[in-house]
């Protein structure tokens, strides 16, 4: 959504399990396809990070499927669980027939609890479940628009002395201050504690 309000595209760090390995690659800002060698009859995992630490945009190659996989943000979040996944034991995904289960997916699934689905065995539909949203006071940043960093996330004006409350699910959320050139970066944990810090973003 950065790129569409800046009217500038991205460079992206695409990271990706071929069916065997997790391998990288840099795709420059005229970069929007790429070709890739994968193993045969593997699952494979594909996550482009904006500016190589945003979040991704993802998707998935089943076999059997068209050989061609369209990335995007909505599917962002699953393809990093499963380079997670894939960490910690490529056996987990490389069988994982994703056509039949991304149906069941939605855009705040819980993270926590789908991971350790795949890690104990138990990966089933009921395995997706909504995540439980956290009230978050937004309070003492510069003034000005931000522009959160997924669709679907919130745009808001903040002027000093005069908070906002925003309801988020765990994670990191980023949100840019296009005039300042800052983001303000919320970290949301399960409990509902939070965390925050600014950065400056100077351009891609």
């Amino acid at each position: 959504m950065w790129e569409y309000y800046e009217g500038k595209p991205m460079w992206y760090s695409l990271t990706y399990y071929d069916g065997e390995s997790i391998k990288s690659v840099t795709l420059g800002t005229q970069t929007r396809s790429i070709t890739l060698p994968v193993r045969n009859g593997k699952t494979c995992v594909f996550a482009a990070y904006p500016l190589d630490s945003l979040d991704p945009m993802g998707g998935v190659y089943t076999p059997g499927k068209s050989s061609e996989v369209s990335l995007s943000f909505k599917e962002g979040r699953m393809a990093d669980l499963l380079l997670d996944v894939v960490r910690y034991s490529p056996s987990l995904v490389e069988s994982f027939y994703y056509e039949s289960f991304r149906k069941h997916l939605t855009d705040d699934f819980d993270e926590d609890r789908l991971y350790q689905a795949f890690l104990n065995g138990t990966l089933s539909s009921s395995s997706v479940t909504k995540s439980e949203y956290f009230d978050v006071v937004i309070e003492n940043i510069p003034d000005g628009r931000y522009i959160g960093e997924r669709d679907g996330d919130p745009v808001f004006d903040y002027e000093y002395g005069k908070d906002i409350t925003l309801s988020l699910i765990p994670g990191i959320h980023r949100f840019y201050n296009m005039q300042r050139k800052l983001v303000h970066v919320i970290a949301l944990y399960s409990d509902g504690k939070t965390s925050y810090y600014n950065y400056i973003l100077s351009g891609w």
